[in-house]
């Protein structure tokens, strides 16, 4: 019973690729006869590629998160870093982040 499911998912899968191609004017006939293969290979190719492309969208999304995860945690580290710091340092610290983002700006501008 998997057998024949998977086997209807591919055929839907390669009926909305052939679709695609006709929604965007190319005729998969032409293509097949062209690179010398079956208007079957063509739709069955497209499917595929778009189920990999769908994949590493997925893949990225979760990476992009993991960074915005990781820059939190990272921000949360060093703001508890900094208030467990003696008030004198913290100035000191502050003072050096500010010069260190004018120098960069002026480095930036000129």
């Amino acid at each position: 019973m998997a057998v024949t499911q998977a086997r209807v998912f591919m055929a839907n899968q390669r009926a909305e690729a052939c679709a695609r191609l006709r929604s965007l004017g190319l005729d998969q006939r032409a293509i097949a006869k062209q690179l010398k293969i079956s208007q079957a290979t063509v739709c069955r190719v497209l499917a595929r590629e778009t189920a990999r492309l769908q994949a590493n969208t997925q893949a990225s999304e979760s990476h992009r998160a993991w960074q915005v995860a990781r820059n939190d945690a990272v921000a949360v580290m060093a703001a508890t870093e900094f208030s467990a710091m003696p008030s004198g340092s913290r100035n000191a610290r502050l003072l050096s982040v500010m010069l260190d983002a004018h120098e960069v700006r002026a480095a930036g501008a000129a």
